[in-house]
């Protein structure tokens, strides 16, 4: 009998369970597309008036009830922009990924994907108590859904770069933490006065540049 006879043949040895991903490439183009379509999406809920219901002078006035709609628009672009902002800076600090982190990912792409419709709600319906409750409520999950993938990924070595920078560690966690809390605590106040609901949106545009002082300052 020979030798290859008598040994069985060697098989390859199994991944480590702690060997992870040496980069975030296909994660990162993923979410660039989803993050891209969303904010694509929200221009169709902007309609030119119908030609059969608006003669030509009064379009300038049906266009101008549409301010609505341009409104959300802008607002909706402007968040999902700046969260498309957070989480690319977010994985610049990220050397790698895991499962957890891959679904947590998918996570903030579900929330974003959905955010053109409460978008068209509220463009649709106006500063109404439901359509300004649901938009406020949606951008919080949305914002918390972003907080826990950094909460999950900061603390692991095997995920998080080396040289993280200590004020990256304090200003994710606290912008994050004012956008979620302002976007929530809207939504049961749109219950009561839904245009100071969304005026409140404004603290979180004020607040940001004070938490990066801040982070930078205490560094």
């Amino acid at each position: 009998m020979s030798a290859s006879e008598r040994e069985p043949a060697a098989t390859p040895a199994a991944p480590s369970p702690a060997a992870l991903p040496s980069d975030n490439t296909r994660l990162l183009q993923l979410s660039d597309g989803v993050f891209a379509v969303a904010m694509t999406l929200l221009v169709f809920g902007l309609t030119p008036p119908d030609p059969r219901s608006t003669p030509p002078d009064r379009l300038v006035q049906a266009v101008r009830d549409q301010w609505p709609h341009f409104l959300s628009y802008t607002l909706s672009f402007v968040v999902i922009g700046s969260l498309w902002i957070t989480h690319h800076r977010i994985f610049r600090y990220l050397k790698s990924h895991d499962g957890p982190l891959i679904w947590l990912n998918l996570l903030v792409l579900l929330c974003v994907a959905l955010l053109p419709y409460p978008t068209e709600v509220m463009g649709e319906y106006g500063s109404r108590s439901f359509p300004v409750g649901l938009y406020a409520a949606s951008m919080g999950v949305t914002s918390l859904s972003l907080n826990l993938l950094w909460f999950y990924a900061r603390h692991d070595p095997r995920l998080v770069n080396e040289d993280l920078p200590v004020s990256a560690r304090r200003f994710y966690p606290w912008r994050g933490l004012v956008t979620t809390v302002v976007f929530f605590a809207s939504a049961p106040l749109a219950a009561i006065d839904p245009a100071m609901a969304q005026r409140s949106w404004a603290l979180i545009a004020l607040a940001i540049p004070i938490i990066y002082r801040l982070t930078r300052e205490t560094e």
